[in-house]
């Protein structure tokens, strides 16, 4: 079994991270509650490498009952706590999400695509209003294209129940890098869009490992159902990653 921590206040981590995996292998992956279950042999966090050191005995104790601590984080300014971790021996392996980072540590590291949960999200909706949506912050000199709307809406379901009545969808980059600085790296809001059926122009610096093909692409229910089909495999080989440890 696979324990998850994670900040539930966070929409994405509980519904994508969480969700995303335990609705694919409902008997594997389970909430941690401040329990460890029987049967746990890993134990995965999702998006809080900090949470490792705000609990480091607990991981110290489980490391020593056999468990393996999987670390599945998102943004390159969080190398640096990571890198501490690592030294202190509480990590065993690491889930990143962009190719360029797969040789940054010396750890087992797996370098998958985004992931999403499949229930989320609206069913394909035709027609569309012809314009284009952005949500997310604007941070790090983020400018939108012209006659680009941004977005909002108070939970992910909402927000992307407005997004599918949209065609195109915009995909900004950049992000805070570890010596704070701007860096490009790849965003899980372009899977985001396309699960909407948007047609998604994407900044410079987003290069996923399956979805190369359906850049600024047209999306149509065929298109969702191959996507959908991505995600599940997408999903199995994370979870045989965590399991080969």
């Amino acid at each position: 079994m696979i324990k998850c921590t994670f900040d539930s206040s966070f929409e994405y981590n509980k519904i994508h991270g969480f969700y995303g995996l335990k609705e694919m292998f409902p008997s594997y992956f389970y909430e941690d509650t401040g329990k460890t279950l029987r049967g746990t042999k890993y134990w995965l966090f999702i998006d809080t490498p900090e949470a490792i050191n705000d609990r480091k005995n607990e991981v110290i104790e489980s490391k020593k009952q056999g468990i393996k601590i999987i670390s599945l984080f998102y943004d390159e300014s969080r190398f640096p706590a990571v890198d501490r971790l690592i030294s202190e021996g509480l990590i065993d392996k690491l889930i990143l999400f962009d190719k360029q980072y797969k040789d940054r540590f010396r750890l087992d590291t797996y370098v998958s695509d985004y992931y999403l949960s499949d229930s989320v999200f609206p069913d394909f909706e035709e027609p569309r209003n012809g314009k284009m949506c952005y949500f997310g912050h604007t941070l790090y000199d983020r400018s939108l294209p012209k006659a680009c709307r941004r977005i909002y809406e108070k939970s992910l379901s909402e927000l992307y129940n407005k997004a599918s009545k949209y065609t195109k969808g915009y995909v900004a980059t950049t992000g805070a890098g570890e010596n704070g600085g701007i860096i490009y790296h790849n965003k899980a809001k372009f899977l985001e869009m396309l699960f909407c059926g948007l047609q998604v122009l994407c900044q410079d610096g987003l290069n996923t490992i399956n979805y190369e093909k359906f850049k600024n692409k047209e999306i149509s229910k065929s298109d969702l159902k191959e996507l959908h089909k991505i995600n599940k495999f997408v999903k199995k080989k994370i979870y045989r990653e965590i399991i080969k440890l």
